[in-house]
């Protein structure tokens, strides 16, 4: 599991939140560091984001662009 605080996280339902547990590629807990900090003291990671910005859920992906057969 890793947490990660001190930082500026877009979470519309959670607007305040400043830090995150995440285990398996999930994130398992959002909130304020203190919380996350005090409830996830075991986390195999620690890491201070210094203020970055971070968008749960937001992944670059590989995307196509598709052509259709035209008349001539």
């Amino acid at each position: 599991m890793i947490v990660l605080h001190n930082a500026n996280i877009f979470a519309p339902k959670i607007p305040h939140a400043t830090a995150v547990a995440v285990d398996h590629g999930y994130f398992i807990a959002m909130g304020s560091d203190s919380e996350i900090l005090s409830g996830f003291s075991n986390a195999e990671k620690i890491a201070d984001l210094q203020g970055k910005t971070l968008w749960p859920g937001l992944t670059a992906v590989s995307y196509t662009h598709l052509t259709l057969p035209t008349k001539r």
